[in-house]
């Protein structure tokens, strides 16, 4: 059995399901969700939920009594062998480990493990695990038809909200400038002068006043917290992406392209994924995106 922690909202928890996917299927075994984390009700932090029951992923149900001590892995991860039946294993840096695959069974994960290389393997594995079980709502059918019409749709994410809003999101995150998304529009005219623009967000007011987008362009913001896959479902839809510094628009992107195939798929990404932090884009990022 794999256990992994889950953290933050959904692109945060399909990063570690992934990674916890691929250790799951390196020694024949199943996963099982913690999210005790979850739950964590402090006004510093953006409040979560568990987002990962809408898709076809195979997760062992867990109890209460499923990650006993869970609190003492991170720091103290000796102890917490000692008084389990898990090894935990703890993300070290924001990038690739190279031993993540030679943890063994019944470890522990703890971390974010936002890499497409921990999942690289048996991508075509996690496609189908990422399909939601339910259909799309009438709205967001008829945004889907508009952009399956669309040739070529061009996705572009812009997240306000918390980062903000909450101080710890803006210390950690920030909102991306209007540069950034004035320079990612101009290098998409530039190659799809064409395109039809599909813009979701939780500012759309802002995106109107700011983006400089006047034709061809469609704003997406009729689903609530609770259907975000929805919105994650229609970015994939799309055969282009400007993303936002999220993990949710990562996964836009890399669920996007006719399920990635696309080898003419315009990807663009920030480069300062965090305030004033230094990542490895290799590590973050297939090698076909473009940064700015």
């Amino acid at each position: 059995m794999i256990g992994v922690r889950l953290e933050g909202g959904l692109g945060n928890q399909l990063f570690q399901y992934a990674a916890a996917r691929s250790l799951a299927i390196r020694h024949a075994t199943e996963i099982m969700i913690d999210r005790s984390a979850l739950n964590n009700k402090s006004k510093s932090i953006t409040a979560r939920e568990y987002e990962l029951s809408v898709f076809n992923c195979p997760i062992v149900t867990s109890s209460r009594d499923s990650f006993p001590f869970s609190r003492l892995a991170k720091h103290f991860g000796w102890l917490f062998g000692l008084l389990t039946s898990w090894t935990a294993f703890v993300e070290k840096e924001q990038q690739y480990d190279a031993n993540f695959l030679a943890a063994p069974d019944n470890s522990y994960l703890i971390g974010y493990w936002q890499s497409y290389r921990y999942f690289e393997a048996i991508k075509e594995t996690i496609r189908n695990d990422f399909t939601p079980k339910n259909s799309l709502s009438p709205k967001s059918l008829a945004i889907k038809k508009i952009i399956d019409l669309s040739s070529p749709s061009v996705a572009i994410h812009v997240r306000r909200g918390d980062y903000v809003s909450l101080p710890s999101a803006i210390h950690f995150h920030g909102a991306l400038s209007t540069d950034y998304y004035h320079q990612a529009i101009d290098m998409m005219i530039k190659q799809f002068s064409d395109a039809t623009y599909f813009v979701f967000s939780d500012d759309i007011d802002w995106c109107k006043g700011n983006l400089g987008l006047e034709n061809k362009v469609n704003y997406v913001d009729h689903n609530g917290s609770t259907d975000a896959w929805q919105d994650l479902i229609l970015m994939s839809a799309c055969k282009h992406h400007i993303i936002a510094n999220s993990s949710f628009s990562w996964w836009g992107a890399w669920l996007g392209g006719q399920n990635g195939q696309l080898s003419n798929q315009l990807v663009i990404y920030p480069k300062n994924w965090f305030k004033g932090g230094v990542i490895n884009e290799r590590d973050r990022f297939p090698l076909n995106w473009q940064g700015i």
